[in-house]
């Protein structure tokens, strides 16, 4: 077959009668985005003249938002069949799998209305009775019907997959670390209480929600205050008990608002938190067994956190216990990510790997590591997933063990119950009616539970 890949500042040299020629033309969600959003007339992927035969998408989870300008961009490909490939159609929401189905034209799920009839015939009625749903019943018909699906287990003996064996490390802050999470905690639970007490919660996308006040709670968990924002830090410094204002809820909206990198003389880099000591530990226990033998593979691992800062905040750990590590996050560009990931894969001295996970999550093989590390969990269990697959996967020769860090009785205890709803989702979806999908109240009761907020 003739393969073209277009993509990248070259792709304006090809001729697009030339490009149309290839069997095959590979492209990337950015390109369609780009190119969908400048409405090039003699954009070749859009060009109503010439129908494609066919729209394969990989990571079709990528699309699952209707708003997104991703799931616009390729909607609108003109194609006579469109195909999604995923291993995680829902991430958080029924709709996720409804945004597939949009894009491959199910009707009367495809276009416009695409998303109210979902929401009629699926989402709805889902919502309204869980054990006695048409909604349900629908659901699984629709995806028996719609999805071809390939697991793990029914292939296990053709891939010769090792063993995932998964664990947790359960974390107790120290004196200190308790002090802070406990002064935050107080807080979160006044400002809760008081907007349940005026009859809702502020929506989570909203800067003043709830979200922050979660994540604040779990910078802590992670780093102490080396991960809190100014204003929250000044707080912490001041011990001012009444001054958790609007405007400190508004900085810590999102992570990305936190400065990405910490400075080089900062206490932090000597002091490391106690979930930083633990990965460390585990990190030593695990490459302490590398044999120096010759025909043996070293043993690998791979670390994962959600946030820059924290990775930033682990290199020092590494360097001053002597490991060799590369590092990829969302800032690496695709030169240095190409060599991180070559000398990772094929340096027998490189035996960590640090990343984020949302930077390396897809589209990447880890086979050459057989220990992964979560720092954090994630809201979106299927991130995770995804992560772990970059080690287990097809290629991987030898049992793969991953450890997740979570400390005790504490708000990730509560994002760990939001993982397993979303997960009862998608399996309740894929035909096991044994399961009960956790709704709202009962969400709303564990945050107060974490918050020790009287229910």
């Amino acid at each position: 077959m003739s393969l073209e890949i277009y993509h990248g500042s070259t792709r304006r040299r090809y001729p697009s009668a030339g490009l149309l020629e290839n069997d095959v033309v590979i492209t990337t969600y950015d390109t369609l985005k780009s190119e969908w959003r400048n409405q090039s007339e003699d954009s070749v992927l859009f060009r109503k003249s010439e129908m494609w035969a066919r729209v394969v998408l990989d990571e079709a989870h990528r699309i699952r938002n209707r708003s997104s300008k991703t799931f616009e961009a390729t909607c609108a490909v003109p194609s006579l069949n469109r195909w999604c490939l995923t291993g995680t159609p829902t991430h958080n929401k029924l709709d996720d799998f409804g945004a597939l189905l949009s894009f491959i034209g199910v009707p009367p799920f495809e276009g416009q209305r695409g998303r109210a009839s979902f929401d009629y015939w699926i989402n709805s009625p889902t919502k309204t009775s869980i054990e006695d749903s048409h909604g349900l019943d629908r659901l699984r018909t629709l995806v028996s019907t719609t999805c071809l699906r390939r697991m793990k287990d029914s292939v296990q003996t053709q891939l010769k997959l090792p063993r995932r064996i998964e664990r947790e490390h359960l974390v107790e802050l120290d004196l200190t670390e308790g002090k802070l999470y406990n002064f935050f905690k107080s807080q979160a639970s006044r400002v809760v209480t008081g907007r349940l007490t005026h009859g809702s919660m502020v929506s989570q996308a909203h800067p003043g929600g709830i979200l922050p006040l979660i994540n604040l709670l779990r910078y802590i968990c992670n780093h102490r205050e080396a991960l809190l924002p100014s204003s929250a830090a000044e707080l912490w410094k001041n011990r001012t008990v009444s001054s958790f204002s609007s405007r400190t809820e508004a900085e810590i909206s999102e992570p990305t608002t936190l400065e990405s990198q910490c400075p080089q003389n900062s206490e932090f880099h000597y002091n490391p938190s106690t979930k930083v000591k633990a990965l460390i530990t585990n990190l030593g226990n695990e490459q302490g067994t590398n044999s120096r033998e010759s025909g043996e593979l070293p043993i690998k691992s791979v670390i994962f956190s959600c946030w820059t800062k924290m990775l930033n905040l682990i290199e020092p750990a590494l360097q001053r216990n002597h490991f060799n590590f590369e590092r990829i996050d969302g800032d690496t560009p695709l030169p240095q990510r190409v060599i991180a990931l070559d000398r990772f894969n094929g340096t027998p001295s490189c035996t960590v790997m640090i990343a984020t996970i949302g930077s390396i999550a897809e589209g990447v093989n880890l086979t050459a590591a057989n220990h992964v590390h979560i720092v954090e969990p994630q809201w979106n269990p299927m991130i995770e997933a995804q992560a772990l697959d970059r080690v287990h996967r097809f290629g991987q020769t030898r049992d793969v063990v991953a450890t997740r860090y979570i400390v005790k009785n504490s708000i990730e205890i509560y994002v760990q119950d939001l993982q397993k709803a979303k997960l009862k989702l998608g399996q309740q979806s894929l035909g096991d009616k044994s399961l009960s999908q956790t709704n709202l109240d009962e969400n709303l009761n564990n945050l107060k539970k974490f918050l020790d907020i009287s229910a």
